[in-house]
Order: C-alpha cells, then sequence, then structure tokens
C-alpha cells in the first residue's frame, strides 16, 4: 500500500517514505508523529528518533512533555529524559484532549467513537500532577487556547447546559443548549442547539454573537460568516 515520509525544499528526504502515516506535530515545530504497524512514534525533522514506534496514540504537550497510550492507558512521557510515569497512580486515564499546553481534559471511561470521540464523563487534570476536577461533563472540547466548551445532559437528553471553561477549569460562563458546530471551534465561535429555541453562536469570550433563533436548515461558520442553509 501507499507509504508517507518527508522530503525538505530541495527534495532530500529526510524521513523515510516508509510510514502509514505521517503527520506534522502540533506544538512542535520540525517534529513528526509517524504510524506504523498499529503504533506510534515521534521524529524529529533529521529522522532522530524522539520517542520509540510503540505506542498506541501520542498527544504533545509541548517541546518538554508528551502523552502516550500504552496498554489502554496515558502515560505522561518526559521527551528529555525518554522517561514515561504513571502520573496518577489511583486511576487509568483512557484519554486526553489538550485545552492548553500544561492542562488537558481526562477521561477514564470507556471510549466510543460515533463518529467523535464519545466517553462517559470527562474531567481536567494538568501535567504538575493536580486534578483540576474530577470526571463531572458529559463531554469537553478545546475551543480556543486555554479555553474549554463542555456539556451536560439533562436526564431526558432532550437538552441540557454548554459551559465556558478556562484553563483553570472555572466556569466562566452557562448557556442552555448543546454545543454542535465542532468545525467552527478553532475560528472561535460555538454553535449552541436548543430544540425548542433553535439556533445560537458564542464567542470566545461567551458573549452572543447570535441570539437564538429559529431554522429548517443548518448553522454553518465559515470564516466569520454565518450561513442559514435551508
Amino acid at each position: 500500500g501507499d507509504k508517507e515520509g518527508v522530503i525538505d525544499r530541495n527534495g532530500k528526504i529526510v524521513i523515510p517514505i516508509e510510514y502509514d502515516s505521517v503527520q506534522s506535530a502540533q506544538s512542535m515545530n520540525g517534529y513528526f508523529i509517524v504510524y506504523e504497524d498499529e503504533k506510534y512514534g515521534l521524529l524529529s525533522k533529521e529522522g532522530e528518533i524522539i520517542i520509540p514506534l510503540e505506542y498506541e496514540n501520542i498527544t504533545i504537550c509541548n517541546d518538554s512533555y508528551a502523552w502516550v497510550k500504552e496498554n489502554g492507558e496515558m502515560l505522561l512521557y518526559d521527551i528529555g529524559r525518554q522517561e514515561k510515569k504513571k502520573l496518577f497512580p489511583d486511576i487509568k486515564i483512557q484519554a486526553i484532549i489538550p485545552v492548553s499546553e500544561k492542562v488537558y481534559a481526562y477521561t477514564t471511561g470507556e471510549l466510543i467513537w460515533q463518529p467523535k470521540l464519545w466517553s462517559e464523563k470527562w474531567g481536567m487534570l494538568d501535567i504538575d500532577g493536580h486534578i483540576l476536577f474530577e470526571e463531572k461533563y458529559d463531554e469537553m472540547v478545546k475551543f480556543v487556547e486555554n479555553r474549554a466548551i463542555a456539556y451536560i445532559a439533562d436526564e431526558n437528553e432532550d437538552v441540557g447546559t454548554t459551559y465556558l471553561l478556562n484553563e483553570k477549569g472555572e466556569v466562566l460562563k452557562e448557556f442552555p443548549g448543546m454545543m454542535r458546530t465542532y468545525d467552527s471551534l478553532s475560528q472561535g465561535y460555538v454553535c449552541l442547539v436548543d430544540p425548542w429555541k433553535g439556533y445560537g453562536v458564542i464567542d470566545a469570550d461567551g458573549n452572543w454573537v447570535l441570539e437564538y433563533f429559529q431554522s429548517k436548515g443548518t448553522l454553518v461558520i465559515q470564516e466569520e460568516v454565518i450561513c442559514d442553509i435551508r
């Protein structure tokens, strides 16, 4: 099958073309996450092995640390020392979602893809070994740097409450309705859906850009333009 690697602007191969997947490592310029035979590793742009190709998943924190998944558990990996450790002895972390370089959403629950990452409950921790709050949200994603969006469904799961959190896990604002538009998060907007009120849009500070309105179509946010597609 097709293989991937990396060449520089002069056409020189710097990462051999022998991997199933090669992706630029976020938060680490000039490094690449490689995937082969269902295992992940981290290479430098010179092809040097930074993290061995032996883990089930890798999430980069910064130039110093990464999370690696081994035997179904996320461990903190010291890149300089090339050492890994179980940050919290009493819990088995199944998945990590970055909120900032040092703060992460985490879950110990069973993971399901349908089609996004889903788990029973999410909490928040930092790489200094502190649990900012234990698992309580039904869903959590990174919004913009140092901001997260979390959601708790009501008992009937028809609607619930969406929360805007800071990097300390503190609730800045809360809104009735469920977050729906995931592709707009990087643009600094969140689309909320309420089955009775319709659609609404908030920005990264929790201000209403567009208050709830009824729509027969789908709300799409693209390059700061809000479109009601009917």
